[in-house]
């Protein structure tokens, strides 16, 4: 195998400038042909293209994406984009000082735990991804100098957006549905040794000792790695940082798996729910409104399986008399005879 020729670039992070190192085979071979991909996606599409890059603390994200925005800006037939992390979209430090999120089973101030997702305001990052769509539109950022959100600052122009973070694929919380709002997403994965080596790495360049590094990694890296790394939605596209600092694309061998939103596919009218899915809503609804009036709720006088079978007949006759079921759909589906069908709709039956 013949050996990397590796390209030194300048980035600046944080105010501060970077020295990073990429192989120039991962340039041309990786690199260059996403961008592309990425070019021809939105041609095709005609509007804004929305493109997440995810990965957990220590995969190199923020330079990579500060690289890929360069080799775009420089690459023939190939579309400028704009990077942007999401760290604007943190909680201003007024919100979070007397919040806390319960870490490693210990109940941890958010101001200590500064990287968890619960830092992060995901509805405000929705909205502006949405609104990102139509116009351009100012990102808030952080000031690092200020420890603090500075709002409305990076105008979005650029027709491909890149928006990089640790929790954008995230499954859980305010996150779960946070996919749907890219056009495209790519994952960065990496052994925990190698992530580890690198974050200890970059806390004692910073000034801290080896021994500081080594706890502050245990305290919340360690545990952010392992929520990113397993608690993260499938990507489209899946992207490996290995040892000597470079990246190689993985063949995901699964499809994305797309999110649920069951609340909404509950009202669609092409979606059947069990019995059971029936009666519970509408005993919960029944029981809300009567502790709302002050009353206790009338089926929970009789006892819980007298007021499931009255919640029950009235179900079915709400089925039935709206014509979102017939009579004979009711004797199969919930297995009645034609006499209990009649004497629970009070109606000749028909069948």
């Amino acid at each position: 195998m013949a050996e990397k020729v590796w390209r030194t670039c300048r980035l600046m992070m944080g105010g501060l400038q970077h020295r990073v190192l990429y192989s120039e085979s991962t340039i041309e071979n990786l690199f260059i042909p996403f961008l592309k991909r990425l070019s021809v996606m939105q041609k095709r599409k005609g509007e804004r293209l929305i493109v997440f890059l995810a990965a957990p603390p220590g995969a190199g994200k923020t330079a990579l994406s500060l690289l890929l925005q360069m080799l775009s800006e420089t690459t023939p037939e190939v579309i400028a984009l704009q990077s942007i992390g999401i760290e604007g979209f943190r909680y201003k430090k007024d919100y979070i000082k007397d919040k806390s999120v319960i870490r490693n089973n210990k109940e941890t101030p958010l101001t200590t735990a500064k990287n968890a997702p619960e830092t992060y305001d995901a509805e405000k990052l929705k909205k502006k991804l949405k609104d990102v769509k139509k116009s351009n539109v100012r990102f808030p950022v952080f000031d690092r100098r200020r420890g603090d959100v500075v709002e409305e600052v990076v105008t979005i122009k650029r027709d491909i957006l890149l928006v990089e973070g640790n929790w954008l694929l995230y499954r859980e919380g305010d996150w779960r549905d946070m996919y749907e709002y890219a056009d495209y997403t790519v994952f960065i994965t990496a052994e925990e040794s190698l992530l580890k080596k690198r974050l200890i790495e970059r806390k004692m360049m910073g000034g801290r000792s080896e021994s500081d590094a080594k706890n502050r990694y245990m305290l919340h890296n360690r545990y952010d790695i392992d929520l990113v790394m397993n608690g993260s939605w499938l990507a489209k596209e899946t992207w490996e940082l290995i040892y000597d600092g470079d990246y190689k694309r993985k063949m995901n061998n699964k499809k994305p798996v797309p999110f649920i939103d069951r609340a909404k596919l509950w009202k669609q009218t092409d979606v059947r729910r069990s019995e059971e899915d029936i009666m519970i809503e509408e005993i919960s609804q029944e029981r809300k409104k009567s502790l709302k009036s002050g009353m206790d709720a009338v089926i929970f006088r009789s006892g819980y399986k007298e007021g499931m079978a009255a919640a029950r007949c009235d179900i079915l006759k709400k089925l039935y008399r709206n014509g979102k079921i017939s009579s004979k759909e009711l004797i199969t589906n919930f297995e009645l005879t034609p006499d209990e069908l009649q004497e629970i709709l009070h109606i000749e039956s028909s069948v």
